[in-house]
């Protein structure tokens, strides 16, 4: 408690000399109960900041991957469609939104709503083209449907546009495919 008292004042002190505004003070008040593994005074922290700042960028994205790592996985999904909302062009987080989605439809499965999805990532931009069909050959070999998902996980492997690791995850994924 007493290192953590010293490191905020320490953290403040250098946003003060850095002349940061109060909501980048709570970030990196945040980013210190995070390491302290303090993931829920981490998210109230992001919290205030960005009720001090709401478009400061560096209030919202932590939050994403605590509030998962906390399993709050609701929140996260509702936090990052708030983010989004005013942010539209983060294609980025729209697929980590699809797979947060995809997470709970495990459980509750809404095929039509996450087929939706899936279509309106896609019309967003080739740069996430392949982690959208992953996302998709997910879903059908979650639901059973193996054949879909080998021919979506061989487009993603001979996609000009795929990184090495969606290379990766598609062989990894067919493999699992293999009878």
């Amino acid at each position: 408690e007493e290192g953590q008292s010293g490191a905020a004042a320490t953290a403040f002190g250098k946003a003060i000399e850095q002349n940061a505004s109060v909501a980048e003070a709570l970030v990196n008040l945040a980013g210190l109960r995070a390491e302290a593994r303090d993931l829920e005074g981490a998210v109230a922290k992001l919290a205030e900041a960005r009720r001090v700042e709401p478009r400061l960028r560096e209030a919202w994205l932590p939050a994403f991957g605590y509030l998962e790592s906390l399993g709050r996985i609701e929140e996260s999904i509702a936090l990052r469609s708030e983010y989004l909302a005013w942010n539209p062009k983060e294609i980025g987080h729209r697929v980590a939104l699809a797979r947060s989605v995809l997470a709970l439809q495990f459980n509750t499965v809404d095929d039509e709503l996450l087929l939706r999805t899936f279509a309106e990532l896609e019309a967003l931009g080739a740069a996430e083209r392949d982690d959208v069909r992953l996302l998709r050959a997910t879903h059908a070999m979650h639901r059973g449907e193996h054949e879909p998902a080998r021919e979506i996980l061989r487009r993603v492997i001979e996609s000009a546009t795929s990184s090495p690791t969606q290379r990766e995850e598609a062989t990894r994924l067919l493999e699992k495919l293999r009878p």
